[in-house]
């Protein structure tokens, strides 16, 4: 359930979703977020790890959640928290260990930021860095209550403004999640917001974020402009001009 939901109108070119939440952190897309040690950013269990996977080598079947994606190249695989091939339940590793020598494993977003026809899942660059860039997560349940003529793109623009502090960042939308669960945000989008930043026992549990969405503002997959915070702040620049009265999406 949304926490609250702005009831308000339409927007004349975009519409624009507001509503306030609590924040969770999200380290997806991060190159740190998971490893064979379970020492990266999270938790490996948020990753869907767990200890007898690492042990086996085999890393399908894990939840439901898993799903299939393909890439250009024809790879076929399972991603939720990391990537994993789903013929042999063999998690994709980064070319580059952690400091302390674990496999760190690739941890991909539901956007990626390249072209189809470059896009390789088994590359860490093909997603959005939790730790470099302001993202929002939205849950499957919202995503499915929108009206239909709500264009929700990944790389679509947010503004976002803690309540609790004063701070205002700029952020795009990169990442969907379970349903009920609103209010996930990058590493990155958390520190830019004065909010602890640790995926681990990071967040708020108070109603302090105003989020406000731009819908149909993104490019969608293999949107590039994901991968620089500074092209993602000149967009919404861009836009902070024309804001107008939101729509609720959880009416028809």
């Amino acid at each position: 359930m949304l926490d609250r939901l702005s009831r308000e109108g339409k927007q004349s070119k975009h519409k624009v979703i507001s509503f306030t939440c609590r924040a969770n952190i999200c380290a997806d897309g991060s190159p740190n977020a998971y490893n064979s040690l379970n020492t990266g950013i999270d938790n490996n269990a948020n990753g869907g790890i767990s200890d007898n996977m690492i042990k086996k080598g085999d890393f399908r079947k894990r939840d439901k959640k898993d799903k299939i994606v393909k890439d250009n190249k024809g790879n076929v695989e399972t991603a939720y928290g990391i990537v994993v091939d789903a013929n042999t339940g063999v998690a994709a590793i980064q070319p580059v260990k952690s400091v302390d020598n674990a496999d760190k494993y690739i941890s991909p977003t539901s956007m990626h930021t390249k072209p189809n026809s470059s896009f390789v899942l088994k590359d860490q660059s093909s997603y959005v860095n939790s730790e470099e860039i302001n993202y929002i997560v939205l849950p499957g349940n919202f995503i499915n209550n929108l009206p239909k003529d709500v264009n929700l793109k990944f790389g679509d623009l947010v503004q976002v403004f803690n309540k609790n502090n004063g701070k205002f960042a700029f952020a795009i939308y990169a990442e969907n999640g379970p349903s009920g669960k609103i209010g996930e945000i990058s590493v990155a989008l958390a520190k830019a917001l004065g909010i602890p930043s640790s995926p681990k026992n990071g967040g708020t549990s108070k109603l302090a974020l105003d989020i406000t969405i731009y819908t149909g503002t993104g490019k969608g997959q293999g949107d590039g402009a994901s991968t620089s915070q500074d092209e993602i702040n000149k967009r919404n620049n861009d836009i902070q001009a024309a804001q107008t009265k939101p729509t609720d999406p959880c009416t028809n």
